[in-house]
């Protein structure tokens, strides 16, 4: 993303918590519902005119739909959660209160900070290719990324404030490689050397932490958002532990709010217990849902990318068509602009320039090799081989966790249950349904085990929670 720079304009806060601190009267006012969709949907122009371009030129065109946005229905719940995440996270920030002089000092001396104080952290989850990095991009373009304070209340006040930061996790990502990753972002927001000066080999993971905490906290990081965590590996970050330490580190100390951006797969990292995941997500927790067929986020999407037909032939989307591209796509946005995009390809080179079902069909064959066999478990309701594509509760009743059905079962088929055996599966039942998003089905298999193990009453909350 493109780092924005405004200069502050200060405006009274509507909070009364907040009222005097600089960081939270130079952010925008909340967005009207109807500006803030307009102000993130990206739709693919295609003209007449360009439709007789050379095929070159149409071919390039095609690369709008990658850039394609969509707002479907959790695009205004997402911003909201940001937005009063960073609001929430800012209390007790004030770069003019004295009292946060005294704390960014202990910070960067790393002295002993008693005071008991907790960021909110936000976690969003969804399969692979259904759009996250694109909606928490789309949601971050509404605030400016850099705001430059030079004057607060007739008095001076040079300092740069950091919105948001936000961090591509890299792949099999050690915990030295993520600390990194996110002295980095604030360089390239800000033009500063933190990675230029931590990246030594005799620098410690205690020093880099310590600086990350440091930087967030004199720049006022309004919320650190990291995408693809996933790709974290665990054993070389040092094991679960040391990832939920520095977590903790970055909202219990330096107080900056998190939001956590991955496939189910992540949630490996909060630890052997579901429990730990309630760590990521003390702001909520939002999975974001695949299209139904027939809804109106689908409707929304296909009607969209069916507008970037560059062939010279267009044709109106049939309920047929609209059938297919949904069997082959399975609502998956980023499959579904890939589809339209090489379906425009195959169209323009074989010079039928139309876009029918079996060109569409054939495209998928012969374009769609390693991705195919994804689609079709998703197809078929068999996601369970594949950890980007299975939604939370899948990943949870399949094993993805230790603390999942899978192990739940696993242990109460086993040979003899004493007292023991039976207190730490009934702390496993319980919070299973105290912390995972449990179907119907998967409740009543767990209800069913409770009651074999002479268990009475009801596991975790009543159903009215």
């Amino acid at each position: 993303m493109k780092t924005t720079v405004t200069d502050a304009e200060y405006r009274p806060a509507r909070l009364s918590e907040l009222a005097g601190n600089p960081f939270a009267e130079a952010l925008p006012r909340p967005l009207p519902l109807r500006d803030f969709l307009k102000g993130v949907r990206r739709f693919p122009k295609c003209t007449e005119g360009e439709r007789h371009m050379h095929a070159i030129e149409r071919r390039a065109a095609t690369e709008r739909l990658r850039r394609c946005v969509v707002p479907t229905s959790q695009y205004p719940e997402i911003y909201e959660a940001i937005y009063s995440t960073i609001l929430s996270g800012l209390v007790g920030r004030n770069p003019v209160d004295p009292r946060f002089v005294r704390w960014h000092s202990d910070l960067a001396r790393n002295a002993v900070i008693r005071e008991a104080t907790s960021s909110p952290t936000l976690l969003l989850t969804g399969l692979s290719g259904s759009g996250k990095s694109t909606l928490v991009e789309s949601v971050l373009s509404c605030f400016p990324q850099v705001i430059r304070h030079t004057r607060y209340s007739g008095e001076p006040l040079q300092r740069s404030q950091l919105v948001y930061l936000r961090v591509d996790v890299p792949p099999d990502a050690s915990r030295r490689a993520f600390c990194l990753s996110i002295l980095d972002a604030i360089d390239s927001a800000l033009d500063t050397n933190y990675g230029t000066q931590y990246r030594k080999p005799h620098t410690r993971l205690g020093d880099l932490e310590t600086a990350i905490c440091t930087a967030c906290t004199a720049y006022g990081v309004g919320i650190l958002v990291l995408d693809e965590l996933q790709n974290i590996n665990v054993q070389n970050a040092g094991g679960q532990e040391a990832l939920l330490n520095l977590f903790d580190t970055l909202t219990n100390r330096a107080r900056v709010p998190i939001m956590q951006v991955g496939t189910p797969a992540a949630l490996r990292v909060f630890g052997n217990r579901f429990r730990a995941a309630r760590r990521a997500g003390t702001a909520g927790v939002v999975e974001l849902e695949r299209p139904v067929h027939g809804s109106e986020d689908w409707q929304f999407l296909v009607e969209v990318a069916w507008r970037g037909q560059w062939v010279k032939n267009p044709t109106p989307l049939t309920k047929s068509l609209d059938k297919t591209l949904y069997t082959l796509s399975q609502g998956l946005p980023a499959v579904l602009y890939r589809l339209v995009a090489l379906a425009n390809h195959a169209a323009i080179s074989e010079g039928s320039e139309r876009i029918n079902a079996q060109c569409l069909k054939a495209v998928y064959r012969k374009q769609f090799g390693l991705m195919r066999p994804a689609l079709s478990a998703l197809r078929k309701g068999d996601q369970g081989r594949y950890e980007d594509l299975m939604s939370v509760g899948e990943w949870f009743d399949t094993g993805g966790s230790r603390g999942s059905l899978h192990q739940i079962f696993s242990r109460a088929n086993a040979a003899k249950l004493g007292a023991a055996e039976i207190t730490e599966l009934r702390r496993r039942i319980e919070d299973a349904f105290l912390e995972a998003n449990l179907n119907t089905q998967q409740k009543g298999r767990l209800r069913k085990l409770w009651r074999s193990l002479g268990l009475t009453g009801e596991p975790g909350l009543s159903d009215a929670q």
